[in-house]
C-alpha cells in the first residue's frame, strides 16, 4: 500500500475521499473519485496511487495484520520506498517553501503547524555555522 502526506491545501479533498469515515455523500451521480479535484499519480509505486503535489510518499508492505480491534484493523508495515516532493524540499530535506503539515486530532478536527523556521548549526566550539559550512 502507499501513504501520501498531504499539504494543508489538500486536506479537504483527502477528507472527502475518505467518505466512509467523513460521511461525505457527494452529489451521488459521479462517485467520489470524480469529485476528487486533486490528482493521483500511478507511476511512482506498483503498490498503489499517490497524491500528486503531496509533501511526500511512502510505499509499504504489510508484515502483520491485527484483526478484531473493535471496528478497526491494525497493519504493521515495513517502509520499502520513501520520497519527498522536489517542489517543497531540496535534496538534503531542507524546505524550499513555507508549508504547513496537517494532523487529524479527532473526527473532523485537524491541527496544523506554524510556519517553519531555522536555527543555526554550531560546531563543537559553539561557533555558528551556515548551512553550507555544516558537515553531515
Amino acid at each position: 500500500f502507499t501513504i501520501s502526506i498531504p499539504t494543508r491545501n489538500q486536506t479537504e479533498d483527502v477528507w472527502k475521499l475518505a467518505a466512509s469515515y467523513s460521511h461525505y455523500a457527494g452529489d451521488g451521480s459521479r462517485g467520489k473519485m470524480a469529485e476528487f479535484s486533486a490528482k493521483l499519480e500511478t507511476g511512482w509505486s506498483s503498490a498503489g496511487p499517490v497524491l500528486s503535489g503531496a509533501l511526500g510518499w511512502l510505499e509499504c508492505q504489510v508484515i502483520r495484520e491485527i484483526k478484531d480491534i473493535s471496528d478497526h484493523h491494525i497493519y504493521i508495515a515495513e517502509i520499502k520506498k520513501a520520497a519527498a516532493s522536489a517542489e517543497i524540499f531540496d535534496p538534503n530535506g531542507t524546505p524550499l517553501v513555507d508549508f504547513q503539515t496537517v494532523m487529524q486530532v479527532v473526527g473532523n478536527q485537524f491541527a496544523s503547524t506554524s510556519p517553519f523556521f531555522k536555527l543555526d548549526y554550531f560546531d563543537g566550539a559553539q561557533n555558528r555555522l551556515s548551512t553550507d559550512e555544516r558537515q553531515t
